[in-house]
């Protein structure tokens, strides 16, 4: 009545999309006779029998869940304790070093393994059938379970003791531990470059529909013609040298989120650059704060007449 209920339980685990892949097996008869013995060697007091030992031996079915980040670990622990009813808390198996909050948080009991073995263990409580199993599970990225097949093939076999081996295990967990590390940085940096081209496009349709408006204000503006053309020729010299993005403003007003939906750089941001790029960056507030009293006033010809003044020439290279 085993295999059905390892199956079903499986079956369970296929669905949740933050797991990478399961696998399992079911204790032999030999390996069960070992761990009988085993424990009654441990405890002298303890009796298993035939009625009680599927009570007593709680992980005749054993099934490993792999998943690739860490952070998928929480996706994964959620569902088992929603599905299933556990025997005992799950046991959070950790690194000496290991931040354990997040196991904490979720009511794990954590223990720290002396060999840096990781990996959260559920106990649970399952019955397909009239008769009730316990099966035991065993979460863990997919490093971690490379370190620990290479380290169970490599050291149990021979000497758990030997110097040697010990501290080839022990590198190699660490080399795991900072591949989980890298793992999850590469889901911040996706995230991150989401966020970026995210805010990029929005600040570009902002700066494109404000353009947008202010040659149509030009067009609607009543002047002369000339006059027209050259405050057209103005706005276009301001798109092309804002052709790239300096930074944004934080500040919150008026002028500041002009600037801010243009990319342009605040006068602050500016002291460090080169001469031609100060008087460029210069010439383009004046524009902007030529245009916010156009908005104020309605009316263009002494702005045009001031600007024109005041216009600021970059300077020639020596």
């Amino acid at each position: 009545d085993l295999e059905p209920t390892a199956n079903y339980i499986i079956e369970r685990l296929h669905k949740v999309k933050k797991i990478h892949s399961v696998r399992y097996r079911l204790k032999s008869p030999d390996s069960l006779i070992a761990k009988i013995i085993r424990k009654k060697i441990g405890d002298k007091r303890r009796r298993i029998t035939l009625d009680n030992y599927k009570s007593e031996i709680t992980d005749l079915i054993g099934i490993r869940v792999l998943h690739l980040f860490k952070e998928d670990w929480l996706d994964i622990h959620h569902f088992i304790k929603s599905t299933w009813s556990l025997r005992e808390r799950p046991i959070a198996y950790v690194r000496e070093g290991d931040k354990n909050e997040k196991y904490e948080k979720t009511d794990c009991d954590v223990r720290k393994h002396p060999y840096g073995y990781r990996s959260v263990h559920y106990l649970l409580k399952s019955s397909p059938t009239i008769k009730e199993n316990f099966s035991e599970i065993q979460v863990r990225t997919i490093f971690e379970e490379g370190w620990s097949e290479i380290d169970h093939t490599v050291r149990y076999p021979r000497n758990l003791s030997d110097p040697i081996l010990v501290q080839f295990s022990q590198i190699l967990n660490r080399l795991a531990g900072s591949a989980d590390e890298m793992g999850s940085y590469v889901i911040f940096l996706t995230n991150q470059l989401e966020k970026f081209s995210t805010e990029r496009k929005s600040i570009t349709q902002k700066k494109n529909e404000l353009i947008s408006k202010l040659k149509k204000q030009i067009e609607d503006l009543k002047i002369n013609p000339r006059k027209k053309i050259t405050f057209e020729n103005d706005l276009q010299n301001l798109v092309k040298m804002n052709s790239r993005d300096y930074g944004l403003s934080t500040s919150k007003s008026e002028k500041d989120y002009f600037l801010e939906f243009l990319s342009l750089p605040s006068k602050s941001e500016t002291t460090n650059q080169n001469t031609l790029f100060e008087d460029s960056n210069e010439y383009l507030h004046s524009i902007g704060d030529n245009i916010l009293q156009l908005k104020e006033k309605h009316s263009i010809s002494e702005i045009m007449k001031k600007h024109s003044k005041e216009k600021v020439k970059p300077q020639k290279k020596k």
